[in-house]
């Protein structure tokens, strides 16, 4: 009976807290970690638009830090191999009707200075406070699948053949703004 109890509560948790508000804005700060990077962090921005009260489609922009490859610049003397930065179209399903979400995007990044393809599946909750024009908040965890795409930016090479994918994971919060 307690592990009925328990899963009911798990629902009602996971259902509540989103209305279906058109519009939202934020801005937040992501850490995560990876391979063959140890530790990133980082900021984002995000606009979503709600379909309906289980979908909504948007787009996310992002810049991303990768302290331990300071080292990097020693040898390259290029600041863009500590970095990454892109931008992404985003889906996310609300499947309870409520604040949390399954989501996934897919954009272009620049990875350390290799154009890449970006995919991010991900999962997270949404809270917003109050009725539509009110305070959102929303805190996740994703993967960042970075995909070579060919040609360093930076330099007149093809380096994709020695650039594997790079999954990282991340956890995000931010805070934002529905209207």
């Amino acid at each position: 009976m307690k592990r009925w109890l328990a899963a009911a509560a798990l629902v009602a948790a996971c259902a509540s807290g989103a209305a279906a508000q058109e519009n939202t804005v934020t801005a937040g700060v992501n850490a995560g970690l990876g391979l063959p990077i140890i530790a990133f962090g980082g900021v984002q921005a995000s606009y979503e638009y709600s379909i309906n009260s289980a979908l909504s489609v948007g787009g996310n922009v992002f810049w991303e830090f990768f302290p331990v490859a300071l080292a990097a610049v020693a040898f390259t003397n290029d600041p863009a191999y500590i970095a990454a930065y892109g931008f992404e179209g985003q889906v996310y399903w609300y499947p309870f009707r409520g604040g949390f979400y399954i989501g996934s995007g897919l954009g272009w990044a620049s990875y350390m200075g290799m154009n890449t393809l970006v995919l991010t599946p991900g999962l997270g909750r949404r809270i917003d406070v109050g009725e539509p024009g009110g305070v959102v908040f929303r805190v996740g965890l994703r993967a960042e699948i970075f995909t070579p795409l060919g040609k360093n930016i930076f330099e007149n090479s093809d380096e994709s053949a020695s650039l594997t994918p790079v999954n990282l994971l991340s956890a995000n919060i931010s805070v934002g703004y529905a209207f």
